[in-house]
């Protein structure tokens, strides 16, 4: 998710000065490869015209392939025309021509060319996601015509054929979560291929304190693409200087009528809270607010025993229970266990468990998985 802000940031940038550039995609693949469709790459001209390098955001392989993407992106922004490559990264081929990718599959890459006329669909895109809100993406692989819509709306129609539509959201709807691409052959047109994307929101962690061990969290999470919230009652520290990656600070109490009021976004399946505020009578009001919200996954810091010493409080002074599934979602001590120690060790090991929660995963060394690492159709490696 990263990857794609920074891109889609990068675009808005250069179309606001007049700029063009080339979009490179890849749109499927077969057998085991390095990225997943969805993969872009950036490619714009360098302004000084002398200048054999030009800038590049994000990338389509582990390197090996960005220089033949590169120069095809160069002749898609002076042609403005859309190409399609296909890339074979299998055994017999990789020998052949020497590039060493050994990854034994075949990728192709959707190169478009961007300018103010041809760039809506991704201007929109990124207001979609600073809204918090999940869209589809519909790209015509031959001509680079774009769709774009939510569930209730029709932000771009470049296709104009109103079968087609609906047919791609038919389409887009059956996707399965862990797999939102495809690459389409629609009765409704012959010949024609769509390449479909569900894009969803960036994840949201919410952290409930505000010190020193707090930061490296906050920055981490930043990098991988999270809209991070801190939350605190102190305001001496929940201050800008010292969390400067946050997309939001909010000084409020743990009390659920004013975090409901205070909160700038949706607590909901695609939320994260972890709680260390390292102080019970806080800790316990954020984790009994944190369980009874809409997040996917409640981290506590803590030993075990503090934990479960929170939790018989929390439904004693309640009356009661916690509702269905709260516990489920509850993960204390917080994180994996990777012998961490200090703050960034222990940041490092809370994300990397919140990623394998999300994506439903047990988060052991994948020498131990048994078949491909990602789901079929497409193996990846």
């Amino acid at each position: 998710m990263r990857e794609l802000l920074d891109i889609l940031e990068r675009i808005e940038a250069l179309l606001d000065r007049g700029g063009r550039a080339a979009l490179a995609t890849v749109i499927a693949t077969q057998g085991s490869t390095y990225r997943r469709p969805g993969a872009r790459m950036l490619i714009t001209p360098n302004a000084n015209a002398n200048a054999s390098v030009h800038e590049t955001v994000g990338a389509v392989s582990a390197g090996c392939l960005e220089e033949e993407v590169r120069a095809v992106g160069l002749r898609v922004i002076d042609q403005a025309r859309p190409e399609r490559l296909r890339f074979d990264t299998t055994e017999a081929m990789d020998k052949l021509v020497g590039t060493g990718l050994g990854c034994r599959g075949t990728i192709d890459v959707l190169v478009e060319p961007l300018d103010a006329e041809r760039a809506d669909a991704y201007l929109k895109l990124r207001r979609c996601l600073r809204e918090d809100r999940p869209c589809t993406l519909g790209l015509e692989v031959g001509t680079g015509r774009h769709v774009l819509f939510t569930q209730d709306e029709l932000l771009v129609d470049e296709l104009g054929d109103p079968a087609l539509l609906s047919a791609l959201r038919r389409e887009a709807e059956a996707l399965p979560a862990r797999r939102p691409t495809a690459l389409l052959r629609l009765k409704e047109r012959d010949g024609v291929e769509l390449y479909v994307e569900r894009v969803e929101p960036p994840l949201k962690l919410i952290v409930c304190g505000a010190g020193h061990d707090a930061q490296p969290l906050v920055s981490f999470a930043k990098e991988l693409g999270f809209r991070v919230t801190v939350v605190d009652p102190r305001p001496q520290y929940l201050t800008g200087a010292r969390f400067p990656w946050a997309d939001h600070l909010v000084l409020a109490h743990p009390d659920p009528d004013e975090l409901h009021q205070k909160l700038p976004l949706r607590v909901d399946g695609r939320t994260a809270v972890v709680v260390m505020t390292h102080h019970y009578e806080r800790d316990k009001g954020f984790l009994s607010w944190a369980l009874r919200s809409g997040a996917f996954y409640v981290g506590q810091m803590g030993p075990r025993a503090r934990t479960d010493e929170l939790l018989t409080d929390i439904e004693r002074e309640s009356g009661g229970p916690l509702p269905d599934g709260a516990r489920a979602k509850l993960y204390g001590p917080v994180g994996l266990d990777v012998g961490a120690e200090t703050p960034e060790e222990i940041a490092l090991s809370v994300l990397s468990e919140i990623l394998a929660v999300k994506n439903g995963r047990p988060g052991r060394p994948l020498r131990e998985r048994r078949g491909p690492i990602h789901p079929s159709p497409s193996s990846q490696c």
